[in-house]
């Protein structure tokens, strides 16, 4: 017989049809992997149409929100098998709207959601018995969406689905814990609703009538101020601050208006507002920590004596990807941490995973590959969740002239500064300094995680005392940081060659003074709280601002100002010396500690 006709030979479509609705989508799937007889006689969409009906169980099947990395992969339409050549291979232009495709993509987020219940199960005692039915259909799940004014990711709707309620976990009235869109919080469709309309930037009481704080809409550009109303988010997972009017929480991006994107700044970064606009522009279906406080959270309005501020940066790049750290968290911490507990930053913030897997566990994926390839490779352990950056809180200590900065004397023109490293400070008070171990990984050969074997309870670290390592790491975050920032000197006027050299001659006076700042700033940035830590940064940045201008033949400090310079520093260097000789001597390190 011709090798066509055998190419030919497929079941008929009406045949094909009936063997395929006794299947599910990962039988037509497998069925079609092992033999190209399958393969071409389950090609009809119309089958696969019918197999993600069945998936979805009553959901739109018209309704697919992804993300824009997951979207714009490759995917195929078919192979043609040909006995006389190789397989030829064609590519769809939008995979979406094959129904095929969305059934492999569907089957491989319920594989990946399914080996993590399977290790959560295996490996932690904190959930509650699976319920027997789920905890949502798919008509709740379409009220929600009509609260937030938008559909779910899809990743997140199988979840609910399938899986919500797998991993429910016990009730503590004291220290509510972060569950994954289950608690009654959750399950009850008048409390998810309220949770919705409370976290959202566009934030409304009873009545429906705006009440944005002035404070929190200060300074922001009329783009800014319309594409965060535009913005919708929806939790599933909630904190609520019981004794501080405060909330924290996870949540899902859902919707944005894309065509402000080129008329928004990258973030918005003061004591009432920080959101990180350049992860929300295509951010659809990412996973954003937010939070609110001195919030009435019943009542939806603020106090009048109170600031409304809100926070929102980006976590995980889909729900999935943010589930797979959620269980690992709670594995390698031995409980589900609650607010103030060790571990809950971990749970509150993005993780790294090892390099050079795809961005994202809903990519297609490699030979081999593993979701073990995607489990965190470090923990903060810590308590409290931070944000990128202390920007939010410096106006505050600009007010506070004791910490040794201030605005009108340091920084008169409002100089904007790069964000500052959250862990540039207070190293020593961290369980775990994140720079530290990023320095230890870079000297040895890490490998993937291949499998779940290694994922169990782990041990708090502890507190490092300083080492020549430590001050190494330290001192180049403070190099790298001054180097990344605009100068805070700005050219008015040529002063005369009588005041340069004044400023000259002060300058060099003051050197010796200067060069033990620079010597032993990272040990004091180690060890002492954040906030005087970044005071003590800002001072050193001010002085290599001075140092530079005078290159140029101008200067911040007059000699005049630095004679307060003098008395600051003599000031601090005092301090550094009574605080923090001992951990350097402890250390070995050879730093000058001559008292001044």
């Amino acid at each position: 017989m011709p090798h066509s006709s055998k190419r030919n030979r497929n079941l008929p479509l009406e045949i094909a049809q009936q063997i395929a609705e006794l299947l599910t989508a990962r039988d037509l799937i497998n069925a079609g992997s092992s033999w190209s007889f399958f393969y071409a006689s389950f090609s009809s969409e119309k089958i696969w149409q019918t197999a993600y009906t069945k998936l979805l169980d009553g959901y739109p099947i018209d309704q697919f929100v992804i993300t824009d990395a997951v979207r714009n992969v490759k995917r195929l339409k078919f192979i043609q098998f040909d006995a006389l050549e190789d397989s030829k291979f064609c590519h769809l232009e939008d995979w979406v709207q094959s129904w095929k495709q969305r059934c492999v993509f569907a089957v491989h987020i319920l594989h990946v959601q399914g080996q993590m219940v399977s290790v959560a199960r295996q490996k932690s005692e904190e959930f509650k018995p699976p319920r027997s039915t789920p905890l949502y259909d798919s008509a709740f799940i379409q009220s929600i969406e009509a609260e937030a004014g938008a559909p779910l990711p899809i990743d997140f709707v199988l979840y609910l689905l399938n899986f919500a309620h797998h991993l429910t976990c016990g009730v503590d009235k004291n220290v509510p814990k972060m569950g994954l869109a289950s608690g009654s919080t959750f399950t009850d469709e008048s409390n998810w609703r309220r949770v919705i309309k409370l976290t959202q930037f566009r934030n409304k009481h009873e009545a429906d009538h705006d009440f944005i704080q002035e404070e929190r809409l200060e300074g922001l550009s009329e783009a800014t101020i319309d594409f965060l109303n535009h913005t919708k988010i929806v939790c599933f997972s909630l904190t609520e601050h019981r004794y501080n009017n405060g909330l924290e929480y996870l949540s899902l991006l859902v919707s944005t208006k894309s065509d402000l994107q080129d008329q928004l700044p990258p973030f918005v970064d003061k004591d009432t507002l920080h959101v990180d606009l350049q992860a929300m522009d295509k951010g659809i279906g990412k996973v954003f920590t937010g939070g609110m406080w001195a919030t009435d959270t019943f009542h939806f309005r603020p106090p009048d004596d109170m600031d409304d501020r809100y926070q929102l940066f980006p976590t995980a790049e889909s729900f999935t990807d943010y589930w797979i750290q959620y269980i690992a968290t709670i594995i390698t911490i031995g409980k589900l941490p609650s607010l103030d507990m060790p571990g809950y930053n971990d749970l509150m913030t993005g993780l790294p995973r090892s390099p050079g897997i795809p961005m994202s566990v809903l990519l297609p994926q490699g030979k081999g590959w593993s979701v073990a390839n995607y489990l965190p490779i470090y923990y903060s352990w810590e308590s409290q969740y931070h944000f990128p950056s202390f920007n939010a809180y410096l106006e505050d200590q600009y007010s506070r002239p004791s910490v040794g900065v201030t605005k009108a004397f340091d920084n008169p023109e409002n100089v904007q500064f790069p964000h500052i490293p959250i862990d540039i400070t207070s190293g020593f008070n961290k369980r775990h300094w994140k720079p530290y171990w990023q320095h230890l990984m870079s000297l040895i050969r890490m490998d993937l995680p291949a499998s779940f074997v290694h994922l169990q309870n782990g041990e708090m670290p502890e507190a490092l005392d300083i080492n020549s390592a430590i001050y190494q790491v330290q001192q180049r975050m403070i190099d790298d940081w001054i180097k990344s920032t605009p100068s805070s000197v700005k050219e008015h006027r040529q002063p005369s060659d009588f005041e340069m050299e004044r400023t000259r001659k002060a300058t060099n006076d003051l050197m010796p003074l200067i060069k033990l700042v620079r010597e032993r700033l990272p040990i004091v940035l180690y060890y002492e709280p954040a906030e005087y830590g970044i005071s003590q940064l800002l001072m050193y940045k001010y002085l290599v601002d001075h140092l530079s201008s005078l290159e140029q033949k101008i200067y911040k400090y007059s000699a005049e100002d630095l004679v307060i310079v003098e008395h600051r520093l003599r000031h601090h260097l005092y301090y550094w010396r009574r605080d923090c000789k001992g951990h350097s001597d402890a250390a070995g390190l050879e730093i000058d500690w001559t008292e001044v």
